[in-house]
C-alpha cells in the first residue's frame, strides 16, 4: 500500500504537494487545481478550488491498482468537510478514532481538531467518485459579517468553533436535493471564468442543503428506500456516458443496469427529473458544447461523436437549447484565437 503524507499550511497546498509525492505535475487554472493519477497508480483525477468565502470543492473521479493512503493535515486552518459519496466507497476515519466505509448515498461531517490527521483509504480497482465542500470556518465567519450567536444552535456549535477544539464525525444519508447538484457540477460543460463562476455559485447552494441535512440530521425517504433503484440509474448513467456514440436501445440500457426498461424509466425520473431520452438528448447536447468550446473537431465529428447521424438535427437541438448555432460556437471560438 502507498501512503502519501500531506501537511497542509494552506488550502490550495493540496494538489501541488500530493502531486510532488507522486512526482508529477498538476493544473492549475484561474484557482481550480487539477491533477490526473498517473498509469502506474490507476486512472482517473482529483480537483480542487477554493474561493474567498472560505468555502472549498473538492472532486475525486479516479481508480487506483492498488491500496491507496491519503492522510491530511491542516496545521493552521479550522475546517469542517461535508463529505458525500456518490459511487464506489472510502474509508475515513481521524487519527485519533476507528475507521468508517463510506458507500453510495452515505455523508460524513467532518471537523478534526488543529493539526488532527484525516485518512482517505481507497481499495484496488475499485472506481471511486466522491465530493466534500470544505469549509474554513474563519473565513467563512468573516464573510458572513453577522454573530454565529444568532444561529440555530446546532449549526452554531460546528461552524462557531473556529479553534477547531471540538472533532466531528458524524454519518448520515443524503437525498435528491444535493445529489442532484453533484450531479449538475460533474456535468457542467463550462470551461474558463464562467466554469469558475458556476462552480462557486453551485458551492454555496450545495452548502445550504448541506447545512440543511446536517440540521435535521434525517434519512430522506426517497433514498432510504431507493437505493437498489438509485444504483441501477447510476449503472445506466455510466453506460450511457461510456457509449454515447453507439447506444443500444432502452431495452438494451435497461439491461446493461440490471432491471427492466419499465423499472428505470421510473428510476430515471424519481432520480434525474426526466425521461431516459430526455437524459441522453440532455447529454448529447452538453457534451456537444465542451466539444465545440475546444475548437478541435469539425460539427460533422462532434455530430458523430455524440451519437447523432443528422448534423442538421443537432444544429436544430442546439439553437433551440443554447440559442446558437454550432457554427456560431466555432466561429466565435476561431475568432478567439485569432485574436491572440
Amino acid at each position: 500500500m502507498n501512503s502519501f503524507r500531506l501537511d497542509l499550511k494552506n488550502v490550495n497546498d493540496y494538489v501541488p504537494k500530493l502531486a510532488d509525492q507522486m512526482k508529477i505535475g498538476y493544473k492549475e487554472e484561474l484557482g481550480e487545481y487539477k491533477i490526473f493519477i498517473p498509469k502506474d497508480y490507476g486512472n482517473g483525477f482529483i480537483s480542487c478550488i477554493n474561493f474567498p468565502n472560505g468555502i472549498g470543492l473538492y472532486i475525486y473521479s479516479l481508480k487506483f491498482k492498488e491500496r491507496i493512503n491519503i492522510e491530511l493535515a491542516h496545521q493552521n486552518q479550522s475546517l469542517v468537510r461535508f463529505l458525500y459519496m456518490l459511487k464506489g466507497s472510502v474509508n475515513s476515519g481521524l487519527d485519533s478514532g476507528i475507521k468508517y466505509q463510506i458507500k453510495p448515498l452515505e455523508h460524513y461531517t467532518i471537523a478534526p481538531k488543529l493539526g488532527q490527521i484525516q485518512e482517505l483509504l481507497f481499495d484496488e480497482n475499485e472506481e471511486t467518485i466522491f465530493c466534500y465542500l470544505e469549509v474554513d470556518r474563519v473565513k467563512y465567519k468573516d464573510y458572513c459579517a453577522f454573530d454565529f450567536k444568532l444561529i440555530e444552535p446546532r449549526l452554531q456549535k460546528l461552524f462557531g468553533d473556529t479553534s477547531a477544539s471540538q472533532e466531528v464525525f458524524i454519518p448520515g444519508t443524503y437525498g435528491v436535493n444535493v445529489y442532484n447538484i453533484l450531479e449538475e457540477i460533474l456535468e457542467n460543460p463550462l470551461i474558463g471564468f464562467p466554469r469558475i463562476n458556476y462552480l462557486g455559485g453551485k458551492s454555496l447552494t450545495a452548502l445550504s442543503q448541506m447545512m440543511l441535512n446536517f440540521q435535521m440530521q434525517e434519512q430522506p425517504e426517497i433514498f432510504r428506500h431507493g437505493r437498489n433503484e438509485y444504483l441501477a440509474v447510476q449503472r445506466a448513467t455510466t453506460y450511457i456516458h461510456n457509449n454515447l456514440q453507439e447506444l443500444k436501445n432502452i431495452k438494451g440500457i435497461a439491461e446493461e443496469s440490471g432491471v427492466n426498461a419499465n423499472k428505470l424509466q421510473e428510476g430515471f425520473k424519481k432520480f434525474k427529473g426526466k425521461s431516459i431520452n430526455s437524459y441522453i438528448h440532455d447529454l448529447r447536447l452538453k457534451k456537444a458544447m465542451q466539444l465545440l468550446l475546444k475548437g478541435e473537431d469539425t460539427v460533422i465529428s462532434i455530430t458523430e461523436k455524440v451519437g447523432l447521424r443528422s448534423r442538421s438535427y443537432l444544429a436544430k437541438s442546439f439553437k433551440e437549447r443554447y440559442g446558437i448555432s454550432p457554427k456560431e460556437v466555432m466561429q466565435g471560438f476561431k475568432n478567439k484565437k485569432g485574436n491572440k
